[in-house]
């Protein structure tokens, strides 16, 4: 054919021989899922086969790197559910108050701890204490230095009084501001401050309540004391008082009783002094220390008298010679004056149901060398048996206060007559 040129037919590329098996690539990490079992494949080349140790050491690259999770792009193992992971943080506190979810670590990592975010007390800011209004608010107690959400309560201050002045004076209304909130004080209080003192209130209460008793049962070992209810007649010890009127001894009264005694060596008395003296010195000591007693106090509180007021002063108290009319600590008249023997009418303006007598004595041995020197304090109050009203000894915690005051002053006014020798 005209114009035609033939082309030589390409020589055919011969296939490609191989003379050994591909390098094996064995990887650095561990195998991340189960091994199919070795078997041998052959190419179709050369006809050779693969070793069966390429087979079992080969895993496929991790897809996010050596010793992570492959999930879920490739479960952790055939027909089992992968793990979550565990390792992240909790998310941050929502609302003071609100609790940590807890959290299993199960991948062996180091323990995470929970640290919210602020203020501990879960106030992240506190109102200065000059910007509080009438609202609770958080603020820093300048007490016990804590954030603590405060407390708020009206109570009647200037303004109110100052309203209720006007309208008084204008409408005769004063006490409508004391009946409105909006017109009184609003005082902030921290609750843990008040529970703080609510604490040390209990604990200092329990432990006075604990020395007294203590000291009580103290005294009571070094005292000899007997105490009557009832009818004066049935006592098993008779008042050695002489100013008790004989109608007292009969049923038609109901009476208290109390003596206690002491007795000491007269060879540890002062010998310079006469022992009248020696019980004269006793009795304005022992009035002088009741003067100060919380009795002695309230008693002083409802004097009206100059002659009452004057009654509880120390400098009266030290130069009484207790003679018959002589009134000491408002409500104690001496009606009885011996040289071994004082006796006082109780007579008390608030309780004039009640009469009593308080007699303070001593005894001696005839022999003044070897003998001893009793000194005895007793109390008898009464009222009429159809009386329904208590009296003051009556009533278990005065009747227990008045037995410590009793046997604190006879034993500490003889250790103070005892001193008197040095």
């Amino acid at each position: 054919m005209p114009g035609h040129t033939e082309h030589p037919e390409p020589t055919p590329t011969p296939a490609p021989t191989y003379s050994e098996a591909p390098e094996a690539v064995f990887p650095t990490h561990p195998a991340q899922g189960p091994v199919s079992p070795p078997h041998s494949v052959t190419y179709s080349h050369t006809g050779q086969s693969l070793p069966d140790t390429m087979h079992s050491s080969y895993a496929p690259t991790p897809i996010n790197g050596p010793g992570e999770k492959q999930y879920p792009f490739q479960p952790d193992s055939i027909g089992q559910a992968p793990e979550y992971d565990t390792s992240m943080p909790p998310p941050e506190k929502a609302y003071p108050g609100q609790p940590v979810p807890q959290y299993q670590n199960t991948q062996g990592l180091p323990q995470q701890f929970y640290t919210p975010v602020g203020h501990p007390s879960g106030y992240v800011t506190a109102v200065p204490l000059h910007s509080v209004q009438s609202a609770p608010c958080p603020v820093d107690c300048p007490v016990c230095g804590e954030r603590e959400l405060t407390r708020v309560e009206a109570v009647s201050g200037g303004t109110t009084h100052g309203w209720a002045a006007i309208l008084c004076f204008c409408c005769c209304l004063g006490c409508i501001p004391y009946l409105m909130a909006s017109l009184k004080d609003v005082e902030h209080s921290c609750d843990k401050m008040i529970r703080l003192i609510f604490t040390a209130t209990a604990i200092i209460t329990s432990s006075s309540a604990i020395y007294f008793y203590i000291f009580h049962e103290r005294l009571s070992k070094r005292i000899a004391h007997k105490a009557h209810i009832g009818t004066l007649s049935t006592a098993i010890k008779t008042p050695n008082i002489e100013s008790i009127p004989e109608t007292v001894f009969s049923d038609e009264y109901f009476t208290l009783y109390d003596y206690a005694s002491q007795s000491v060596s007269r060879a540890c008395l002062p010998s310079s002094e006469s022992t009248d003296l020696l019980f004269k010195r006793l009795v304005r000591r022992n009035m002088r220390a009741f003067s100060r007693f919380p009795q002695a106090l309230v008693l002083a509180m409802a004097s009206k008298t100059p002659e009452q007021k004057k009654s509880f002063k120390a400098g009266y108290l030290g130069a009484l010679d207790f003679e018959v009319g002589d009134l000491v600590c408002g409500v104690y008249r001496v009606v009885l004056r011996r040289r071994d023997r004082i006796e006082f009418e109780i007579k008390m303006e608030t309780v004039d149901f009640v009469q009593g007598r308080l007699a303070i004595s001593y005894e001696e041995s005839s022999s003044r060398a070897e003998g001893k020197v009793v000194f005895c304090s007793e109390t008898v109050m009464w009222k009429r048996a159809e009386e329904v009203r208590k009296m003051p000894l009556e009533r278990p915690v005065l009747r227990w206060m008045h037995e410590t005051a009793a046997w604190w002053l006879m034993d500490s006014g003889i250790k103070y007559l005892v001193d008197l020798e040095g």
